[in-house]
Order: C-alpha cells, then structure tokens, then sequence
C-alpha cells in the first residue's frame, strides 16, 4: 500500500492529497463464475451522472498470471466518462479488454471504468492485492483508526498513518 510507483502513480491522477479507502486481498475461487459488471466505491453509493473527476483509483497487484482461463479482470475503457453505473448484467460489453497479464503486474483504473472478474475454469484460485485509494476528503470504505491496534500502528511509516486516516483529525481542545 506504500510503494513508490504505486503512489507516484495515484498522485499524478488524484493529486497529492489521498488516503486509502480499502485494501484486500481477493482469491477468485477455481471454477467460479464471472462477477457482474460494477464500478468501486465511492461510486456504488453516489446517484448518477456520476463525477467527471477522478475520485478514486483502483490498483491491483497480480499475485498470479490473470488469463482468460483463471478470471482475468475485464474493464471496458473509456466509461468513466459516461458518467453511468454500469447495468447489472454478466453479458459481454462492446469494447471491454482483458486484464491479462503475468504475476507481479500491476493493474490501475479510475474506480467508476466499468469492470468485473472473469470466469475461472481452473482448478486453482486467482489471486490479487486490491488497493482503494480516495480523495482524502471522501470518506474511506474503512476506518483504519478504529481498526488497527495501537502496538500494530507503532511499527508503521509515518507515510502509512497517513494513508490510514491518522491525518484526518481536527484539532481537540483541552
């Protein structure tokens, strides 16, 4: 969550100010079917048009190959700008890509692109690391502050904290 290219990268399309909302790690099950067509939080609770502002970016880090076999993610670049939820459905959509790529890539998307998980027909899970990054005035999926424990917290980069939500108190009186 604290890597260099990552950060560089989700600054250049947030600018500098930015926290983590969320951070998974996600296991498509072998012989799973595909998920529906979805963007990420905070867009899944904002009513449509939906912003033409980046907000949020989602970067996965490919713990495995992703392939067509296995569930590669799919997106459909370019609607983001449609300013549209996507309609609830696991049917094809005219111009969508796979995210296929070799373990250790990295993948990032603005959260509101279209995407879903493809449909793994192995018999092994395909795995990612899953990072949610916002804007830091938006609210994060997950209150970090009230979730990681003091001693835990103690070993973390000042940079970390951050990320976390330790920036975000206000000033307390005495």
């Amino acid at each position: 969550l604290e890597h260099d290219i990552i950060l560089e990268l989700v600054g250049q399309l947030l600018e500098e100010d930015f926290v983590l909302s969320d951070f998974s790690a996600n296991s498509i099950g072998p012989q799973s079917g595909s998920s529906y067509w979805h963007v990420d939080a905070p867009f899944t609770m904002v009513p449509e048009p939906l912003p033409d502002t980046p907000l949020a970016i989602q970067v996965a880090w490919m713990m495995d190959d992703f392939t067509s076999e296995n569930g590669a993610t799919l997106a459909v670049p370019g609607t983001h700008l449609s300013r549209k939820k996507p309609p609830w459905s696991y049917d094809s959509q005219e111009g969508q890509v796979e995210l296929a790529a070799p373990a250790g890539s990295l993948a990032m998307w603005f959260s509101q692109v279209w995407h879903r998980s493809g449909e793994n027909t192995t018999g092994r899970p395909r795995r990612a690391l899953l990072g949610n990054y916002i804007r830091a005035w938006i609210k994060p999926h997950n209150d970090f502050t009230r979730s990681v424990p003091p001693d835990i917290l103690s070993r973390y980069s000042p940079r970390t904290r951050y990320l976390l939500g330790w920036s975000a108190f206000g000033p307390t009186r005495d």
